[in-house]
């Protein structure tokens, strides 16, 4: 154990080492603080806003989408952090670059600590030695530190640490065991119930997309209630009360037991996120949407609690359909039969929530659309013009192999054969059947949304660590017991290799997992080599320029100041800025003036009929109706062809570049 805490505390300093030093220079230049990412200019707004404020955060902001303004959709939790450590370190009366110096150190520390449930999930699905090896790759993985490298200031690496833990606390609420308080026990998967439903909370309120990471655990709660109500959920089978360096329980696990355990962590999430939906900006409108604290997450989780209290109650709802569905006994057209009534059920349950509850359904299909980038709003046109929003093998032109690689390291390519191994060894004592379901679900989960949208690859590379050292482990050792068999049988079978191994017998023993343990040293040599040509390409440079960053301020000094900066929920500004949406939060933290267009999506539809207008007059009036008082053009425009065609404004035209070269126009 102890030994096992050394190497987890050495692979930790290394990760916070190759968090930090290659991107210290590239984000410490000239006294100020360069992000690499140009969300992370307005977290850094709201976050100064939350340290002068006494930790609160404006609920609507007129900087934010110029005129009209928009609500501040994110949740509250990761600005509040950021600024308590901020006031820990530095107090109120300080500059933003002060703040600025002690917030961009937040990321690579929740990065470090993300690999420990990292450890502690490899340890109890496989063993300590996988755990150990999981968490050295994860630390590792691309895509991964670009998301919590020095620079970086977003809510990803801290939502992936809590994804993380309420992976490890889900798990651990299937195995029983006692705690004690003061003298009294208590139930462990009670506890770990709870604590599951407190870490989905805590992930939700730093980005309300995490509502995405349920689903995996929803369908496991499903798979095994299904499985216990249909009569299938002994322990030899199911594996519940069983795993590695796990304690075992002589009684199984029982179905209402279970039932509890998943109403407690439902339960628990809803309460917690009912005071906060309510009172956000889209809660006290009575809204549901996945865009921020609404409705949404609340009517969602209230019809789990429905549904698993109903099974509770009584099992009519699925075990009539599945004990025959999935008992060896019940014949093939009953099976049929059975099938195409759970089927109708479903769908039945779906008409019902479509004609009484439809805004819930129109925000589930809108969140679908979102995944599959098929929605026809400006934020949905933008978004795919964003290379993270792009498919993993897809480099926007082309299928590219190496884009996944290099997100995500050669592993990729083992995770199908890993989990078809796991499959087939679902049975076996290394991995229990249950420990077997919960890996390949939540794999096949996220590997889905991650080779559609590359951007969940900071959780997809997990998985991709855990199955590599799975592999690693697994071949080594059928190597080392298989090794030692067929030497022996050699040397029985063919007597001149008997007399020449005698012959040579002072020579190393070389067996075939020393074979494989070369092999796979030079598999992490490629990975690190993959690793070295990624960072060449992301410390290149920070989100914005020396040269824009002195632009950005001198609009400030030298332009008329703008009211309600401080207060953005109190008023409207006199005027705005028209620049191209990659410029947005630049605009309105470095200038502290709004912006028309921003890099989450909104105001995009506004910007491209501005730069395509075909006259001055149409320009002029597209600046009075946004009261737009200057213009930037910070370069050549390289998106808004792109824009055009996504957007269907003028779909007879064509633009491209034109280039000065040698004084001739190209």
């Amino acid at each position: 154990m102890k030994k096992n805490l050394i190497i987890l505390g050495l692979i930790l300093v290394v990760a916070f080492a190759v968090r930090t030093l290659p991107f210290v220079k590239i984000t410490f230049q000239e006294g100020k603080v360069f992000f690499h990412d140009t969300d992370s200019y307005y977290h850094m707004r709201r976050i100064v806003y939350s340290v002068r404020n006494n930790f609160n955060l404006p609920e609507f902001d007129s900087y934010l989408e110029y005129p009209a303004g928009a609500p501040c959709y994110w949740p509250p939790l990761f600005a509040k952090s950021v600024a308590f450590i901020v006031y820990l370190f530095q107090g109120r009366a300080t500059s933003e670059i002060d703040m600025e110096k002690v917030a961009v150190w937040v990321m690579p520390v929740l990065g470090c600590l993300g690999i420990i449930p990292a450890y502690l999930l490899g340890k109890i699905i496989f063993s300590s030695k996988v755990g150990l090896l999981t968490a050295f790759l994860f630390a590792l993985q691309p895509t991964y530190i670009d998301y919590s490298k020095l620079g970086k200031l977003d809510h990803h690496a801290a939502e992936s640490l809590f994804v993380l833990l309420s992976g490890y606390f889900f798990l651990m609420m299937h195995y029983p065991g006692k705690y004690y308080v003061f003298r009294r026990a208590y139930e462990k998967s009670s506890l770990y119930a709870v604590l599951t439903g407190l870490t989905l909370y805590l992930s939700y309120m730093f980005w309300t997309g995490t509502i995405l990471y349920l689903v995996p655990l929803v369908g496991m709660m499903f798979f095994t209630a299904i499985f216990l109500s249909a009569g299938m959920g002994s322990s030899e089978r199911t594996g519940l009360n069983a795993g590695t360096e796990l304690p075992k329980s002589s009684g199984g696990m029982e179905y209402r037991k279970l039932l509890n355990r998943y109403l407690i962590m439902l339960l628990t999430l809803f309460l917690l996120l009912l005071k906060p939906c309510l009172g956000s900006w889209y809660g006290k409108r009575g809204l549901f949407t996945y865009d921020g604290l609404s409705l949404f997450p609340l009517t969602i989780i209230l019809g789990l609690i429905f549904i698993f209290g109903l099974m509770k109650i009584s099992s009519f709802l699925f075990s009539p359909l599945f004990t025959p569905l999935l008992s060896p006994e019940t014949d093939k057209k009953e099976k049929i039969l059975n099938l195409v009534s759970f089927t109708f059920s479903v769908v039945f349950l779906l008409l019902v929530t479509y004609i009484f509850i439809p805004k819930i359904f129109d925000s589930i299909l809108a969140g679908i659309s979102l995944l599959a980038k098929r929605g026809d709003t400006p934020y949905d046109i933008r978004l795919t013009t964003v290379s993270e929003a792009y498919p993993l093998f897809w480099d926007g032109q082309r299928i590219n192999l190496l884009r996944g690689v290099f997100s995500l390291s050669l592993g990729i390519f083992l995770v199908p054969f890993a989990l078809l191994t796991i499959f087939l060894k679902r049975r076996s004592k290394s991995i229990t059947p249950f420990h077997s379901l919960f890996i390949i679900v939540w794999t096949v989960y996220y590997m889905a949304i991650s080779l559609y949208q590359i951007r969940f690859g900071y959780i997809f590379g997990y998985h991709v660590s855990l199955l590599t050292s799975f592999m690693f482990f697994m071949i080594y050792d059928y190597m080392k017991h298989r090794g030692s068999d067929e030497l022996i049988e050699v040397k029985i079978k063919y007597k001149p290799f008997l007399r020449f191994y005698e012959k040579y017998n002072w020579l190393p023993r070389i067996g075939l997992q020393h074979i494989i343990l070369l092999l796979c040293i030079y598999f992490f040599y490629w990975n690190c080599k993959l690793l070295h040509l990624s960072w060449k390409v992301t410390a290149q440079k920070a989100a914005i320029t020396s040269d824009d960053y002195q632009t950005l301020t001198w609009i400030k000094k030298n332009t008329p100041p703008t009211s309600f900066y401080s207060t953005p929920e109190m008023g409207v500004p006199e005027y705005g800025i028209m620049a191209q949406w990659t410029w947005g939060h630049f605009i309105k933290y470095l200038s502290q003036r709004p912006a028309v267009s921003n890099p989450f999506g909104t105001g995009v539809d506004k910007t491209v009929k501005f730069y395509l207008a075909r006259t001055e007059k149409e320009a002029n009036k597209i600046m009075d109706e946004n009261k737009c008082r200057f213009v930037i053009t910070a370069d050549l425009l390289l998106m808004i062809e792109d824009l055009r065609k996504m957007s269907g404004y003028y779909p007879e035209e064509t633009y491209r570049l034109i280039r000065v070269v040698d004084g001739v126009l190209r």
